[in-house]
């Protein structure tokens, strides 16, 4: 199954300077697996994008919808702080919006489009950079199905990066079960990943 890399100092719990060597030598591992034949198979959320990009694009939708922008402000504090568990509850004990359910706040979450495109993570576009050359790969995510085609659709893939297949595992089993991988796999005729 893919090797998921780890590219924050605070995961590695190094100074910058074994930071940059551990990253360098998981660029390098990459590009190696690659020339090698192997594909490159990613997760999406927090490992190609910034999920926040997407989420805090949807919550300032939510505000404009509510008609009050402290709500955009609230919603990203306690998404930073606290995370996004019972943020809905907590907006609604909090503003008590009137005729804003929870059908229409994940309405607005999944069917959300950003007015800007999201780029792609730092690491990934080093990477692209490091290969230079036309590079295929495949992404298999977690979550809403509409949510995360809605994210892929505004992505700003680098120029050389030629998407071939994403596999929504919620379609089947969600990660890390292999049940998706397997899936990819078969459709697209893989027989070496990482």
């Amino acid at each position: 199954m893919a090797k998921k890399l780890k590219v924050s100092k605070k995961h590695l719990g190094l100074d910058s300077q074994d930071f940059m060597s551990k990253f360098t030598m998981n660029l390098k591992y990459l590009e190696l697996e690659f020339k090698k034949g192997r594909n490159l198979i990613f997760d999406l959320d927090n490992t190609l994008i910034d999920e926040k990009k997407y989420l805090f694009s949807a919550y300032k939708e939510i505000s404009l919808k509510l008609n009050n922008y402290e709500i955009y402000h609230f919603l990203l504090e306690n998404f930073n702080s606290k995370g996004r568990k019972y943020i809905y509850q907590k907006l609604k004990a909090q503003f008590e919006p009137k005729y804003f359910e929870l059908e229409n706040f994940l309405d607005i979450l999944r069917n959300h489009n950003p007015t800007e495109k999201i780029i792609t993570l730092q690491w990934f576009q080093e990477f692209i950079k490091i290969l230079n050359i036309n590079l295929p790969i495949y992404i298999i995510t977690n979550g809403n199905v509409i949510q995360q085609k809605n994210k892929v659709k505004h992505i700003k893939f680098p120029e050389k990066v030629l998407l071939k297949k994403i596999i929504y595992a919620n379609q089947l089993k969600k990660k890390p079960d292999p049940e998706a991988y397997y899936e990819l796999c078969k459709q697209e005729e893989v027989n070496e990943a990482i």
